[in-house]
């Protein structure tokens, strides 16, 4: 019988594609955020919103200041990073459909794609938006 190696468990910050030389920041994330990434490697976390962000987690609790804040984070992750959105898991005022719902409400960049949920820790989820494919230029750091 040969010997099997069970494959180590992905990082949140991997999974949320906090990889090799990425930059990335966290907006108003809560104050266990450090342990929930997990080791960052690499990557270089960035304190403030200043473009161009490879990844951007931003933990809202309510889905009207998504909506407001939501310009500012996507003009970060210009021209072609990932925006994640992340809500308490048992909000009854935030679901998926209030958030994609607030990104669509947004003034600029209302037509960003959202996809892939993950779990981020215990009590939070975060939804994955990026630019339309035919809108977004090929981007090199």
């Amino acid at each position: 019988m040969g010997s099997s190696k069970a494959k180590p468990v992905p990082t949140l910050a991997r999974k949320l594609g906090i990889t090799g030389e990425a930059v990335f920041t966290v907006v108003d994330g809560p104050p266990e955020v450090v342990d929930l990434l997990g080791d960052v490697g690499d990557a270089v976390w960035q304190r403030s919103l200043l473009a161009p962000l490879d990844v951007v987690l931003a933990f809202f609790s309510d889905s009207q200041r998504i909506a407001v804040k939501w310009p500012t984070l996507a003009d970060a992750a210009m021209p072609a990073g990932v925006v994640w959105v992340a809500w308490q898991k048992h909000d009854a005022d935030l679901t998926e459909a209030t958030v994609r719902s607030a990104v669509r409400s947004a003034p600029r960049h209302a037509d960003w794609v959202g996809g892939q949920v993950v779990n981020v820790g215990d009590r939070w989820l975060a939804l994955r938006f990026v630019m339309p494919e035919d809108t977004r230029p090929v981007w090199r750091r």
